[in-house]
């Protein structure tokens, strides 16, 4: 396969994503004992840099071993907007502009790579995240277009798996499906945040890893 372009950029451990002619990826910039996270868009068809957005954040010191530091969930588009983590920013995806952030370590008592590995999920105005933060705060819904907090619940740990939608009964009721530490999947409203099902799984692992699927009328987790 022939390479049509290459571009340089620092460590992480989230997946590049294309939107709308663009690609973004986000990396860190190590200096220890600075560390600078950034969000880079690339034009998709010439790989030019299009712009970037970076920011300082805490790094201990285990985090500047060239193993382990750096971003790790995924970025989401949806109507012209860019959300990443750890740091919650919106951006405009188009210049990188901030429409609004969140500083989940302060507001949310989440601490650096303690558990936001897993990749944000849009569903209708909600964005939500599965950020492990206390007290009852494991799994966070916001309001995608002005930041605003529409529910909070459960106390879950850590998971390097990422929520997904499912539906039950045809259009709906609709459930975010989350798998969880110790091999647990939990079932909730969307709207509502109610828990619906604790399902254990069996399994040794004590952190799951496996994004659920869905498809018809099954679901399949694997851990």
């Amino acid at each position: 396969m022939k390479i049509s372009w290459r571009a340089p950029v620092g460590r992480g451990w989230s997946s590049p994503i294309v939107a709308q002619g663009k690609v973004y990826v986000t990396d860190v910039q190590l200096t220890p004992p600075t560390a600078k996270e950034r969000v880079l868009c690339f034009d998709e068809a010439s790989g030019k840099l299009l712009w970037t957005h970076q920011y300082g954040v805490d790094y201990p010191e285990w985090a500047f071993d060239p193993n382990s530091g750096g971003p790790r969930a995924t970025p989401i588009v949806r109507d012209g907007r860019l959300f990443t983590l750890v740091h919650l920013f919106c951006l405009d995806a188009a210049k990188g502009v901030v429409l609004w952030e969140k500083n989940l370590a302060k507001e949310y008592g989440v601490k650096e790579f303690a558990g936001i590995t897993a990749s944000p999920l849009i569903e209708d105005e909600l964005l939500i995240l599965q950020i492990c933060a206390k007290p009852a705060a494991g799994v966070v819904a916001f309001d995608k277009n002005s930041g605003k907090e529409a529910w909070r619940a459960l106390d879950d740990s850590f998971t390097y798996s990422s929520p997904i939608i499912l539906t039950a009964g045809g259009r709906c009721p609709r459930f975010c499906l989350m798998p969880r530490c110790h091999s647990f999947v939990r079932n909730r409203f969307i709207a509502t945040s109610r828990n619906v099902r604790n399902r254990p799984l069996s399994g040794r692992t004590t952190r799951s890893q496996s994004r659920a699927s869905s498809r018809a009328k099954n679901s399949w987790v694997r851990s």
